[in-house]
């Protein structure tokens, strides 16, 4: 069970979870020619389409957060982590909030564009926290292969990836564990409730 902190979400444990980003999806109802949109608002959208042909970034500075739009109509929304958005269901809402901006943006910007009435749905939220204590990463992997990967040479972190509910950690050996996968907070909450018995297991002296 965790409680609601000033700067995050506190564990039974004590530490306390802070997010990291947020990422949000909308699709606008229709097909997008990111030329010419780039054309029609050269200051506000940026095309590179050397580096990457099927996409196109938008930037906002209240709240701040970039879409990035694809010719399918889809946009992606993330960002919205300046240091006024200490609360967690607050950063959520700013990302609906910045969808909904992006959206009468793109409209304005090409009056033909009709654009249909279209949910923003949370598709991932990504949380971190400092245990407190080292972990023995190497015991961990070998004990629960079935759910862990480990290849220090390749990244220095053991995934985990918990079945109920479905995230995924990667744990450090220094004790930084980081959380994604899931697109609710209490998703979050309930995963860590899980996992912090068998993290406390594998602290190194």
């Amino acid at each position: 069970m965790s409680v609601q902190a000033s700067q995050g979400w506190s564990h039974t444990s004590g530490i306390i979870l802070r997010q990291q980003n947020v990422t949000a999806s909308l699709n606008v109802g229709q097909r997008l020619e990111l030329k010419a949109l780039h054309a029609a608002a050269k200051t506000t959208i940026e095309y590179n389409p050397k580096r990457q042909p099927q996409a196109c970034v938008m930037r906002l500075r209240t709240p701040p957060s970039t879409a990035i739009l694809y010719p399918s109509g889809k946009m992606i929304v993330t960002g919205c982590l300046d240091t006024e958005d200490a609360q967690v269901r607050f950063r959520v809402l700013r990302h609906m909030e910045a969808a909904n901006k992006f959206v009468r943006m793109l409209s304005a910007i090409v009056s033909t564009l009709v654009l249909k009435t279209s949910t923003v749905a949370i598709q991932n939220i990504v949380v971190a926290c400092k245990l407190g204590f080292r972990l023995d990463l190497e015991r961990l992997h070998y004990e629960h292969t079935q759910h862990a990967s480990y290849e220090p040479e390749l990244y220095p972190a053991v995934v985990f990836r918990l079945e109920q509910p479905k995230v995924v950690f990667m744990m450090f050996a220094e004790g930084r564990v980081v959380m994604t996968g899931a697109k609710t907070v209490l998703v979050m909450q309930r995963a860590f409730d899980v996992m912090y018995p068998l993290l406390a297991e594998y602290r190194k002296a």
